[in-house]
């Protein structure tokens, strides 16, 4: 079985061989949940506090995940709310990778892996500074 390609957060896949059937996978919100639980698992490895911080923040945020009626669609609006920007994501990426949590290895880099993640959705969602411009000026006038 190959990746035929990924649309609109589903992954299609091709049968090669006898078959030429498509078939539809798991939808990605599955990935970004097992990437969040990967981060909350490094925390409870480094015995950091569940209550505050980061292990509030991404508990919060899978049971968010659980709750909603449309995982695909909150997966979408979240990640545009955190990316929304390419260069928002090397401001996060850098603060990761060279300060946040540098003697917790297994905290940074299962953050890194999440937002790297995250990436793949919100880059299809993020706007250029013109359109952010027009953003602004349509709610200003409203």
């Amino acid at each position: 079985m190959k990746v035929f390609g990924i649309n609109n957060l589903r992954k299609y896949y091709v049968y090669v061989g006898v078959s030429t059937e498509v078939e539809t996978s798991l939808s990605i919100w599955q990935d970004i949940e097992k990437a969040i639980i990967n981060i909350l698992r490094a925390g409870v490895f480094y015995n950091k506090d569940k209550k505050t911080g980061f292990m509030d923040y991404y508990k919060k945020y899978l049971d968010e995940l659980h709750r909603s009626e449309d995982p695909d669609e909150y997966i979408i609006n979240k990640t545009k709310q955190l990316l929304p920007n390419e260069e928002i994501y090397d401001i996060k990426i850098k603060s990761f990778s060279n300060s946040y949590y540098k003697s917790k290895p297994k905290i940074r880099q299962a953050i890194i892996n999440y937002l790297k993640l995250i990436h793949k959705i919100a880059k299809e969602y993020f706007i250029t500074d013109e359109e952010r411009e027009k953003e602004l000026q349509v709610w200003l006038n409203s």
